[in-house]
C-alpha cells in the first residue's frame, strides 16, 4: 500500500487524539500533582529481629570432645538501612530495602564445671526486602504511613580465636526469611524530609533517617 492511503487516517487520528487522551491524562495528574514519584531513604535501627535471631541460632563447633558451648556478651552495631521506593498511586507505594548489621559474641566453651574463652564469634547480616508502603494521611509536609518488607537475609561470619587450640566455631544458618513490619511511620518535611518508624524486623524496632524525594 501507498503512505497516501494512510493519510486520511492519520488526520482523523490527529484530530481526536486531544480529546481522546484527555480523560487518561488528566486521571493521572489528579493525584501526580504535587507528589513527588520517587524517593531515597537512609535510615539507622535499634533492637532488629537480627538480635533475636543471633540469641536463638545454634553454632557448630569443630575438633571439640565431650564440651557444650555457650555464647555471651552479645553486641550490635545497630540496623544499617538503603530504600528505593517508587509512587504506584495516591496512597501506595513499593520499592526495595537493602539493610546491615553486624554482630559479636564470645564463645566460651564448658566442659564439666570449667568455662573457658575460646574467642569470638562476629556475624555479618545483609537483607534483601522488596516493601509495600501505605499511606495514611499526607500533606505538604507531613505524611502518616505503614510499612511490610519481605524478603531474605544472608549471613556471613568469621571466628577469632584467643587462645591456641584448635577450636572452630561457625553458625549454623547462612540464610533465613527476613522481614519488617512497621505499623507507624512519620516522614516530615518537604524534598529533603526526616523519617521515624516504629515496628519489629530487619531494620529495627525504633528507626530514623533521612529521606530525599524526587
Amino acid at each position: 500500500m501507498r503512505l497516501t492511503n494512510f493519510l486520511p487516517l492519520l488526520l482523523a487520528l490527529t484530530l481526536v487524539s486531544p480529546t481522546a487522551l484527555a480523560a487518561p491524562k488528566g486521571k493521572k495528574a489528579g493525584w501526580k500533582k504535587g507528589y513527588y514519584q520517587n524517593d531515597w531513604q537512609i535510615g539507622y535501627g535499634f533492637k532488629s529481629c537480627i538480635m533475636v535471631v543471633d540469641a536463638l541460632s545454634d553454632v557448630e563447633m569443630s575438633d571439640v570432645t565431650q564440651a557444650d558451648i555457650i555464647t555471651d556478651n552479645r553486641k550490635s552495631i545497630g540496623a544499617l538501612t538503603a530504600q528505593y521506593t517508587h509512587r504506584a498511586g495516591q496512597k501506595v507505594s513499593f520499592g526495595l530495602a537493602i539493610s546491615f548489621e553486624r554482630t559479636t559474641q564470645d564463645c566460651i566453651v564448658k566442659f564439666k564445671s570449667l568455662e573457658t574463652k575460646v574467642g569470638e564469634l562476629t556475624n555479618s547480616y545483609i537483607s534483601a526486602t522488596p516493601l509495600l508502603r501505605f499511606n495514611w494521611v499526607e500533606g505538604n509536609t507531613v505524611m502518616f504511613y505503614s510499612k511490610l518488607a519481605a524478603g531474605i537475609t544472608f549471613i556471613g561470619d568469621s571466628f577469632d580465636k584467643t587462645t591456641e587450640t584448635d577450636y572452630d566455631i561457625q553458625s549454623q544458618k547462612q540464610h533465613y526469611f527476613g522481614y519488617q513490619i512497621s505499623p507507624v511511620g512519620l516522614m516530615f518535611g518537604k524534598k529533603i524530609c526526616g523519617f521515624i518508624e516504629a515496628g519489629f524486623g530487619t531494620h529495627g524496632l525504633l528507626q530514623g533517617g533521612l529521606t530525599y524525594k524526587f
